[in-house]
């Protein structure tokens, strides 16, 4: 979603109709859009390791 509509707007009501689930039922899994936020960061800096490692040999 980030890459298609853009990091700095999604919001918990767009995750979850892309999700098809209720957006209360989000707060099961985080905290909030900013603890979302944190997480796609951190998950785009994982993927971004995993790329510079494999191409580092």
């Amino acid at each position: 979603m980030a890459n298609e509509i853009g990091y700095d707007k999604i919001t918990l009501k767009l995750l979850a109709e892309h999700l098809n689930v209720q957006p209360p039922s989000l707060y099961n899994h985080i905290k909030g859009i900013e603890e979302l936020q944190k997480e796609i960061v951190l998950f785009g800096w994982r993927q971004m390791d995993k790329a510079l490692m494999i191409n580092s040999y």
